[in-house]
């Protein structure tokens, strides 16, 4: 959460309209600091689905 392109992203300065995250709680994080709406998307790591 500390790094300058997800600052960006939750300070509404990124031109991104959506995310793709690979945990639930980073989502929601991310979520929590928004100033603007955007899609955040939950894609596990793939050993989790496996």
């Amino acid at each position: 959460m500390d790094n300058q392109h997800v600052q960006d992203i939750i300070n509404g300065k990124s031109k991104l309209s959506s995310l793709v995250v690979t945990d639930h709680d980073v989502q929601t994080a991310i979520e929590k600091q928004m100033t603007r709406d955007l899609e955040i998307t939950v894609m596990p790591v793939a050993e989790v689905r496996a």
